[in-house]
């Protein structure tokens, strides 16, 4: 009975200087902008400024090893790896399937019940979408890097030790004296935390962002005996049902010598329609003629556009493109493939994802400088020691675990808002959302702000009743 007494004592008091501070709203701008503009000064000084650019380039640091290393090795090995497929399929390759009448891909489907025989050639299996998902793996990664982890340091490093900082330096007696001191300097110092760590985190997904984002400006590509040289460029955003996009498909003679009758063929699978190519009739491997080279020099190139519409998003949503080079030193054409992502619609921009990631980070800010600003009221003391704990057992595990207990964690919301806005219909954005456990909607920015409102009453609460002592606890 006495603790709900003192619970109801407790918010009374609340109430009361809230009240107070509705009375006095101009005693209230100039308070609250006099502690702004005191923790601003503060944060800015050249030993906090220093966490500050470090929380900013650390996703820019992290999305440049991305980028420039770990993306290159994996097309290489993919590359590699349709290079060695398609070298051991042409080497065992001893009939070609005539293109039946209703096989409209040219892909040279066998007949309805027929089945393949030892040395028939074999259908190439189409090599993983690197270029097709990168949009959505670096989407995911560069969540992980801003909101998920630089965010959350930001604002572990300013709200954590808010009431701490000021029993240690001996000031929170003045405050706690002055009218509404202890208000303004709660409110003041989230605040300050929410910029602090917004901004850094703005800083770092945007710049993120722009390197991800900029277009890879390679080809997947084969040599050929003659050492002739074919590319097709690889198309980096994916596209949806009747969006039309062009391929360049190219061929470079590396030799000393000219070559002569260079055919250029390419085919395709359902999903894709060849609009300029509408009327080329294919020939018995279902490829189609794009350009026929009579003499090409040293050291020359060719190049042309394919204009490509994509027709329908099959299950899995990869169609496949393959441009074939054929000219009389080579047996059997050597050939290209590149694997494209098609969905219903057209998958979010790349200005829309940074759009969200940013209201994600924002977000974040606000739900985490709340939450370790109550943990810092509680444990002033050990306050970074209890928010880290926290973060690692319930942001890290808990918003993991495949119980309604997630839900109770801030992470589990930002997920749902980031996932239920850049929802593509994709296999990685499903996939990762199954791994990730979200399920949430568009009511997500609801729950954040009514989780902040939450931990800063539990903080107000705490700092107007509790009486902080600057003694060790060896003198208590």
């Amino acid at each position: 009975m006495s603790l709900v007494k003192n619970l109801a004592l407790q918010v009374l008091t609340l109430l009361k200087h809230l009240w107070a501070l509705v009375c006095d709203l101009s005693g209230f701008s100039r308070g609250l902008l006099a502690i702004i503009r005191f923790e601003i000064k503060r944060v800015t000084t050249p030993g906090r400024a220093f966490w500050w650019v470090f929380v900013a380039i650390f996703p820019i640091v992290i999305a440049c090893l991305l980028r420039y290393v770990v993306e290159p090795q994996v097309r290489e090995n993919i590359q590699n790896a349709v290079i060695h497929q398609q070298m051991t399929i042409e080497q065992n390759q001893q009939i070609s399937v005539p293109a039946t009448s209703g096989d409209q891909s040219g892909m040279g489907q066998l007949p309805p019940g027929a089945q393949f025989q030892p040395g028939q050639a074999q259908p190439m299996a189409a090599p993983p979408p690197i270029g097709s998902n990168r949009d959505q793996l670096y989407t995911v990664a560069l969540y992980l890097l801003g909101p998920s982890i630089a965010c959350m340091l930001g604002a572990l490093l300013i709200a954590a030790p808010a009431i701490a900082s000021e029993l240690e330096q001996h000031s929170w007696i003045y405050l706690a004296t002055r009218p509404n001191g202890v208000f303004f300097l709660v409110a003041g110092k989230y605040i300050v935390a929410v910029m602090w760590a917004f901004s850094a985190t703005l800083i770092g997904v945007t710049g993120g962002a722009m390197i991800c984002g900029q277009e890879y400006n390679s080809a997947s590509s084969i040599t050929g005996p003659r050492e002739l040289q074919l590319s097709l460029s690889q198309l980096n955003s994916s596209v949806g049902v009747d969006d039309e996009f062009a391929l360049t498909m190219s061929v470079t003679n590396q030799s000393q010598s000219a070559i002569n009758d260079v055919q250029l063929r390419v085919r395709h699978t359902y999903e894709f329609k060849l609009t300029d190519l509408a009327e080329k009739k294919r020939d018995n491997r279902g490829s189609r003629l794009v350009e026929s080279i009579a003499t090409l020099g040293p050291g020359e190139t060719k190049s042309v556009d394919i204009r490509i519409l994509a027709e329908k998003a099959t299950g899995n949503q990869v169609g496949r493109i393959t441009a074939m080079m054929d000219y009389p030193e080579t047996p059997s054409p050597v050939s290209v493939v590149e694997s494209i992502q098609i969905f219903k619609e057209s998958p979010p921009t790349f200005f829309w994802r940074v759009v969200i990631l940013i209201a994600t980070a924002f977000f974040a800010a606000i739900a985490y400088s709340a939450l370790y600003l109550v943990i810092g009221a509680l444990f002033p003391a050990r306050a970074m020691v209890f928010c880290v704990a926290y973060t690692i057992g319930a942001e890290g595990i808990l918003s993991m675990l495949p119980a309604v207990v997630n839900r109770l964690t801030v992470q589990y919301r930002l997920r749902s808002f980031l996932f239920h806005h850049l929802q593509d219909g994709s296999g990685v954005s499903e996939g990762v959302g199954d791994a990730l456990l979200v399920t949430g909607g568009a009511d997500q920015p609801l729950w954040i702000l009514i989780h902040a409102a939450i931990c800063l009453g539990v903080s107000l609460l705490i700092v107007l009743s509790r009486e902080f002592t600057t003694a060790a606890e060896s003198d208590v």
